[in-house]
């Protein structure tokens, strides 16, 4: 294989991936348990699994007879695994893991045990190292809107930027599109829709203007969860990240945002209009504010986030929509119609 992985990402990949098509293969969780044992016993590596006996699961590392059995059942697919890796890289679908030097190093200091073990990606792969800068915004788009993403968008391509974000339709997707028109580059990460994807951006992919990522399986259906976790990731990839509309304490995008804000993946910057009361609250939480003015007067991206950066706030009083809620959201729905 091209894609030379090491003994230890095809044992995660393995144990952890959703090529199998089975509900029971390991939680990351359950995997960095699992890793935290191995590495303290006389296994010492994960790769050491493949030739341990159930007995040695057991009285080595300390699994349960539920756990031995499940790492033996898993672990006697690994061939399967192989073969299936071998397959999609003909297709040119690559994976990495924690485990390899070109994991984004970035994703494992911010997210920590919180970043995706592996993640399935199309040629380009080089563009993830670059400055990438994301945008999150309604679903609906109005002429204003559109507008100002357009201005937004000239800027980063004018100085070099690489946008990142999903296939989120609305000001993600306008984004997305304005930047390959303009001729820039793209980090599409996707939380599913990879094997379409590709073939829809195909040329823009041989042109070496579009890499597209993912931490789920090429034929992943929707699922809201991984939507939301998927907007983290782009988060914690991103240089910065630009919120042209929210609205105050609801949707994905103030979700996101606050989280954010919290964690302080990245820096934030925050067009203040209007019409959008949300993006005022950010700017109070500690967001940075910037208007459309400003873009279009030639100031920087650089020297829009260094005009204040965070501000620091002891804690933060909002009551925000739980995950639960959330998802309960009929507006969800809409996120990734064609």
């Amino acid at each position: 294989m091209r894609n030379q992985l090491s003994m230890d990402s095809l044992v995660l990949i393995t144990l952890c991936s959703p090529l199998l098509k089975r509900e029971n293969v390991m939680t990351r969780k359950q995997y960095y348990q699992l890793e935290q044992r191995v590495r303290k016993s006389s296994i010492k590596s994960v790769m050491h699994l493949l030739n341990s006996t159930k007995d040695d699961l057991i009285h080595k590392i300390k699994s349960s007879n539920e756990e031995a059995d499940l790492l033996l059942d898993l672990l006697s697919d690994f061939l399967f695994i192989i073969k299936t890796l071998i397959t999609y890289e003909r297709q040119h679908i690559y994976i990495t893991t924690i485990y390899e030097d070109n994991y984004p190093r970035i994703l494992k200091e911010r997210l920590k045990k919180k970043a995706p073990l592996f993640l399935f990606h199309s040629d380009n792969y080089h563009l993830v190292n670059q400055p990438l800068v994301s945008l999150f915004g309604p679903i609906s788009v109005n002429k204003r809107l559109k507008e100002n993403i357009k201005i937004i968008t000239n800027q980063l391509d004018k100085e070099n930027y690489t946008f990142i974000g999903g296939y989120t339709k609305g000001s993600e997707r306008a984004a997305l599109e304005k930047q390959l028109e303009n001729g820039g580059t793209v980090v599409l990460f996707t939380a599913n829709k990879f094997a379409y994807l590709r073939k829809k951006y195909l040329n823009y992919i041989k042109q070496g203007k579009l890499l597209i990522i993912s931490h789920q399986d090429i034929d992943a259906s929707y699922d809201v969860a991984e939507i939301i976790e998927t907007n983290n990731y782009i988060y914690a990839l991103s240089y910065v990240t630009i919120i042209v509309s929210t609205q105050y304490n609801s949707g994905i995008v103030w979700f996101n945002a606050v989280q954010n804000i919290k964690e302080k993946w990245c820096s934030m910057i925050v067009l203040i209009d209007e019409e959008f009361y949300g993006n005022v609250k950010l700017v109070e939480l500690g967001a940075v504010a910037f208007t459309i003015e400003q873009i279009e007067s030639g100031i920087s991206i650089d020297d829009l986030v260094n005009q204040n950066y965070y501000l620091e706030l002891e804690k933060i009083e909002l009551e925000q929509l739980s995950i639960f809620e959330f998802i309960n959201d009929e507006r969800i729905e809409d996120l990734y119609v064609n």
